[in-house]
């Protein structure tokens, strides 16, 4: 997994043994001597996390999709402790919510024959995703790699069950998000 962006401080993020380190990311700041400091991220599977931040997750998802109006609210509904919540607010976040507003990468092998990729592109339209570009490879041996850029700005759902759907369209034999 690599992602680069620029911020004030400059390219942000460089992949190292499996970390991902952030120079001046969303909280990261600068040092008293004015340079940016580094953040470190993991990519952790959901089920090795504890619930109090696995609730903290899902309490701030509640709250910006506006199914509870107060901080209190959200946190009895997924029941944590509001210290907890504050304790993490900062510190977790779900992975797909970091592509909010931007663009990814989705690689796809489709069988070739007709309507298979028209499907695949009229549920992403669905799903208010926006194309920006498209490669398919020729086709070899009846199937064919296709690369598919879109904004997810407006996306409806999150990006795994946008891939979740896709992968259940008829001719469609393999799914992934593109590392960055």
């Amino acid at each position: 997994f690599f992602y680069c962006q620029t911020t004030a401080c400059g390219d942000i993020m460089s992949t190292i043994d499996g970390t991902i380190s952030i120079v001046n990311g969303q909280g990261a700041g600068k040092s008293s001597a004015g340079k940016c400091l580094v953040m470190k991220f993991y990519l952790v599977r959901e089920d090795i996390l504890p619930d109090s931040i696995l609730k903290t997750v899902r309490a701030k998802e509640i709250l910006q999709k506006g199914e509870a109006v107060t901080i209190n609210e959200a946190v009895d509904r997924v029941k944590l402790s509001r210290s907890a919540y504050y304790k993490y607010r900062d510190r977790v976040f779900s992975f797909h919510s970091h592509f909010e507003g931007r663009e990814i990468t989705i690689n796809l092998t489709l069988e070739h024959r007709a309507g298979v990729l028209s499907t695949v592109l009229s549920l992403i339209a669905s799903l208010q995703g926006n194309i920006i570009t498209i490669r398919q490879e020729l086709p070899v041996e009846g199937l064919a790699g296709v690369c598919i850029k879109l904004d997810v700005a407006n996306l409806t759902g999150d990006i795994d069950n946008v891939l979740e759907e896709v992968r259940y369209i008829e001719g469609v034999k393999t799914v992934s998000l593109q590392e960055l």
